[in-house]
């Protein structure tokens, strides 16, 4: 798999401006470059051949630059293999804060849905050890009081980014997946003793589908396609 880099590290080796480089990749000075949404994403060999042409010093170890996670949420999968800007102090804040609720606004990109899946990551009992994901961040060394809430909560996590589709029937069923696999992702309820008898009748319901709010009937969604195409 080609390896991609972000504006402003093709800058960095380049000894341009960001600017600069997003010009150059309009004009197609660096092949396979591909935009996608505000960001661009660029070949790191396009780069190390202009560099060469220009008989540029490269100041850096092509062989150790990671890509860039352009539309990559999960936070294992980022911080193993990519560049990864280190938010975890949000755990502290979030921990500090004991806000009931927390609104996170902020534009397209801009990393939503990676932060919240790292909290989840953070916070979320899992069979596998998730500490060694956060052993090398700030939130490590901000003492034995966050520490000890890692691994620690049932976490429930929803995101709809990718429900975009042009008609409100496939939306809501696309909705409706999302919702019936996040009861799945939580299959050790099914035998819990933290459930009454109703609210375990209710949970095995959900399995196969999503009960109707009119009838209480559940609807199944196992073979459920949505046929809208996805929107631009």
């Amino acid at each position: 798999m080609d390896k991609y880099i972000g504006t402003a590290k093709a800058a960095g080796i380049l000894n341009v401006t960001s600017r600069r480089i997003v010009g150059m990749c309009r004009s197609g000075e660096l092949p396979g470059a591909v935009q996608d949404g505000r960001f661009w994403k660029i070949p790191l060999d396009s780069v190390l051949s202009l560099a060469a042409e220009r008989n540029i010093d490269l100041k850096v170890d092509s062989e150790k630059l990671k890509p860039c996670a352009v539309g990559n949420t999960s936070f294992i999968d980022v911080s193993k293999d990519c560049y990864y800007v280190d938010k975890t102090l949000l755990v502290k804040e979030l921990i500090d804060d004991r806000s009931m609720v927390t609104l996170f606004t902020r534009p397209r990109r801009f990393g939503k849905t990676l932060a919240l899946n790292m909290l989840k990551t953070f916070f979320e009992i899992s069979e596998t050890d998730t500490s060694v994901y956060f052993q090398d961040k700030a939130i490590w060394q901000c003492g034995e009081k966050y520490r000890d809430q890692q691994g620690k909560y049932p976490v429930i996590f929803l995101t709809f980014k990718d429900v975009k589709f042009d008609t409100w029937e496939a939306c809501r069923e696309a909705i409706q997946i999302v919702l019936r696999d996040e009861y799945r992702r939580h299959s050790e309820l099914a035998d819990s003793t933290a459930l009454d008898v109703v609210d375990r009748d209710y949970y095995l319901r959900m399995i196969p589908g999503i009960i109707s709010v009119r009838t209480g009937t559940p609807k199944a969604l196992g073979d459920i396609k949505p046929k809208a195409k996805i929107a631009p």
